[in-house]
């Protein structure tokens, strides 16, 4: 008896179902085309130009860590905590400054444990 009275609420919702999922896909949608939406946005974009980013470059001061002199061998210059190639940096004879680039690309004499800001200021 309950199933005779549930047989026609089945009935309906099957054959309303083929429906009901044809119009999902512009449901929602108030402009159908993308030409349309284009349109629309356009006036919106214009009216609000990208932002312009300006690259800041980060400056920190270059710091002459410690020389190592081997007897017979390479000299090592570390500078900022790491040793760094001949070319960035080269030791005095006597062990205590080393002349080392700046990311500016000029060179200055520092002594063991002195730094520099990259405009040249001790």
């Amino acid at each position: 008896m309950k199933a005779l009275k549930t047989l026609p609420l089945l009935i309906a919702g099957s054959l309303a179902s083929p429906w009901v999922s044809a119009s999902d896909d512009a449901f929602g949608r108030l402009f159908h085309t993308p030409a349309e939406r284009q349109r629309l946005d356009q006036p919106r974009v214009e009216a609000h130009p990208a932002p312009v980013v300006t690259e800041t470059i980060e400056t920190h001061p270059v710091r002459l860590d410690g020389i190592v002199q081997r007897n017979g061998g390479v000299t090592a210059v570390w500078v900022d905590g790491k040793a760094v190639e001949r070319n960035r940096a080269v030791a005095s004879a006597d062990g205590r400054s080393a002349t080392v680039s700046l990311p500016d690309g000029r060179q200055m004499l520092l002594l063991v444990g002195e730094s520099v800001q990259p405009d040249g200021a001790r």
